[in-house]
């Protein structure tokens, strides 16, 4: 299992996550577990930053956002065979 946390235009972590291959991309950092606490911490030359960092403009997704996000994220698994077919 991969892990990795997703980055912002500021390398600001928005998001963790695991997957069963290894994927490279300068916008994902692998990191050793999902570690939630990295989210909103700023990763510059290799180090994660002690501050969070929050955008004001930015608001919860509601909980329908939420249900559509991830089953856009499941069906595009699907759709490249990553689940169930392992």
């Amino acid at each position: 299992m991969y892990f990795y946390a997703h980055l912002n235009n500021e390398n600001i972590c928005e998001a963790v996550s695991s997957t069963g291959e290894e994927i490279e991309d300068l916008k994902l950092i692998a990191v050793d577990s999902l570690d939630m606490d990295l989210l909103h911490r700023k990763y510059d030359s290799g180090t994660w930053s002690s501050d969070k960092y929050f955008s004001p403009a930015v608001s919860a997704p509601t909980i329908e956002e939420q249900i559509l996000t991830e089953n856009q994220y499941q069906t595009a698994l699907l759709e490249m065979n990553m689940i169930g077919g392992m």
